[in-house]
Order: C-alpha cells, then structure tokens, then sequence
C-alpha cells in the first residue's frame, strides 16, 4: 500500500513538472524553480508537488510565479505554498526575504493560511483589490493587520458576501469553505 501511493506521489510530481513546461512556462524559469528546491534538500516529488500547488493558483488568478512555492497577483498579494504536513511555506531561494505572513501578519498586511494558527500556505495581502483563494476547505485562520478601521469581505463563489471584518481582528480557527474570494479593503 505505501509503495502505491510513493509511486503516485512521484507520477503526480513529474506531471506537475511537465505541465509547467507545457502550460507555456519558460523552461529556463521552471528549471532554476526545481534547482532552488533541489538546493534546498526537496525530493522531486515535492518539488513536483510545489510546483503543482503553484500551477493550480495560477490557473485561478492573474499572477506570476516568483518561486518554486510563490505566485504574486496582479493586485500585489503573494501566495506561499507549503508542503504537507509542514507548518509553515519554505523560503527556498537564497535571495528571497521572509513573507510577511511569516511568524505573524506584519503591520499594513492582511495575512491569510490553510490551516489553523497561523499554519499551511499562505497569501499575504497589502494593497486593495480582490484575490481568488486556492481552493481551501476546512478550517484555517487569518491575521488582519491594516490600518485600523479598515473593511475586509470574503465572498462566496458567485461574489455573496460569506464574512466581513474590521482591521485589526483575527480568526485562529476558521472555516473556509464557503470562501472563494477576498477584498481587503
């Protein structure tokens, strides 16, 4: 039974690294992707798997991908995978910084994760303007850390209102699976 799903895994992985290419990628960019990852100690199945996460976010928004775990949206948000079972996204270059989001929302920032507690991938938020979020379910959280006052709204699919909230507020356990898009201001 373990051997079957190690063999899934690596197929997944290795298609996920080849819809990367095919999907129009550069293959330069792709492969120095997997190169950090490889430096960074991770098995082509994570980096396969990284970069699948990646692929699905992009497929859902207007972003480009800026790390073998990191898409940034045309509205200035990162998105931040993190492999399972890990509480947090790696930083995989040895040039990029910490996120935002990382070890708490930084001020001016609304930060959102998959897991509870600050844990899972992450999407930071700065500037106005709606994100699509990556298909979460389940219980997260978030951190909102903008200018007091400010308005946040998590819409459903069809654009419903599912939440609103004032800066500076945060939820440790929250269900997101009603949510598909968010506003932060």
């Amino acid at each position: 039974m373990r051997f079957g799903f190690r063999k899934t895994f690596a197929v997944a992985a290795l298609a996920a690294v080849a819809a990367t290419v095919l999907s129009g990628a550069p293959a330069s960019a792709a492969t120095r992707f997997a190169a950090d990852g490889t430096r960074a100690g991770l098995t082509a199945g994570q980096v396969g798997w990284l970069q699948g996460e990646v692929n699905r976010y992009l497929a859902r928004t207007s972003g480009q991908q800026t790390g073998l775990n990191v898409v940034k949206t045309a509205t200035g948000a990162e998105f931040r995978a993190a492999l399972p079972g890990e509480a947090h996204p790696r930083n995989l270059s040895a040039t990029a910084a910490s996120g935002p989001c990382d070890g708490g929302t930084a001020p001016g920032y609304l930060c959102v994760y998959s897991g509870p507690h600050g844990t899972g991938s992450q999407i930071a938020m700065y500037t106005c303007g709606g994100i699509d979020l990556p298909n979460w379910n389940g219980y997260g959280s978030w951190g909102d850390n903008q200018t007091p006052g400010t308005v946040t709204y998590f819409y459903t699919q069809y654009y419903g209102i599912a939440d609103k909230f004032t800066a500076k507020s945060n939820n440790q356990n929250y269900n997101w699976t009603p949510v598909w898009h968010i506003d932060p201001c």
